[in-house]
């Protein structure tokens, strides 16, 4: 540094102004940290609607399939408006378009189809804190694919994280309160959004957050669309229902959890996101009726505890 402050004379008046520039290099990696959080935190509570915004979709009589067809036809035409708007095209390489389409096929075809399927067997509550296993899954993952070696604050999230998972399904009561369909389910789709976040930290170094966000909708709506049979434009509240799909778990969540990850990671960004089955729980005890337990409280507790030692670590 004292050897840059030297040769760097048009520009520098000795070490001072060398430490002065590396204090502001800091302070810049600070907010862009706290950002980072800021928006892992805001993608967390805005996907922590989807399950209760579905399962009041199966109360009106909406299908599996249909909501998901609906919510990426809506969202898609959002990112690439948002798209074109911002970067004035597709922000990425012709060659990485296609990788950027895989990647969408994996944790937004994949990733909703099989969480859709688990709320067909559990409680909207339970689907989101099983689902939420998925940070052990990143973090071994990003320790294989991207040679992060997870510190001591970071496992201790995960553990917060996970007990708390233990603590909603009963297993401490000596009783296992979910359904194993469900349970098989609400796994695989936690797999495929952990290849999805790492493999994204991949991705946006090469592309736009709102360029993975627009493919990765794209994909989605492409396997989707086959899978529902053309199904009839909702009506009155079911129209209703699948906006909100579309917007809040999808194009806003899907926004601010790219770009959480592009500036603090994958690992980061997934411990952060367990504060949304907090949010998940008190969403489907207020809109649903849902009871919540002194275990899920608990759990939910631990949850948060996992999410502030991610935050800070």
């Amino acid at each position: 540094q004292a050897e840059d402050g030297i040769r760097d004379v048009e520009r520098s008046r000795g070490l001072g102004d060398v430490y002065k520039r590396q204090v502001l290099r800091l302070t810049g990696k600070g907010r862009e940290k706290t950002l980072g959080c800021t928006l892992a935190f805001t993608s967390a509570i805005c996907y922590g609607s989807l399950p209760v915004i579905a399962k009041l979709g199966y109360q009106f009589g909406l299908k599996t399939f249909e909501m998901l067809f609906y919510r990426f036809l809506i969202a898609t035409p959002l990112f690439l408006a948002h798209l074109l708007v911002v970067k004035r095209g597709l922000g990425t390489e012709k060659k990485e378009i296609v990788n950027l389409f895989l990647v969408g096929v994996v944790g937004y075809s994949l990733g909703p189809l099989c969480f859709f399927k688990a709320l067909e067997n559990l409680s909207a509550s339970v689907t989101e804190l099983i689902f939420y296993t998925y940070p052990a899954m990143v973090i071994v993952l990003a320790r294989v694919f991207l040679g992060e070696k997870p510190g001591l604050l970071r496992l201790s999230s995960l553990t917060a994280v996970i007990t708390g998972c233990i603590f909603i399904t009963g297993v401490f009561k000596g009783r296992l309160t979910i359904n194993f369909t469900g349970l098989v389910f609400a796994l695989l789709s936690a797999l495929a959004i952990s290849l999805f976040d790492v493999l994204s930290q991949l991705m946006l170094k090469r592309a736009d957050p709102l360029t993975l966000g627009f493919f990765s909708s794209l994909a989605a709506l492409t396997v989707f669309t086959p899978l529902s049979g053309a199904p009839p434009p909702p009506e009155g509240v079911k129209a209703v229902i699948v906006v909100l799909l579309a917007i809040f778990p999808s194009y806003l969540a899907l926004t601010t959890c790219l770009q959480g990850i592009k500036r603090i990671g994958a690992s980061r960004t997934s411990l952060i996101s367990t504060f949304e089955p907090v949010a998940a729980i008190l969403l489907a005890h207020l809109i649903l009726g849902e009871v919540l337990t002194v275990e899920q409280l608990t759990g939910a507790i631990l949850i948060l505890i996992g999410v502030i030692l991610a935050t800070i670590g």
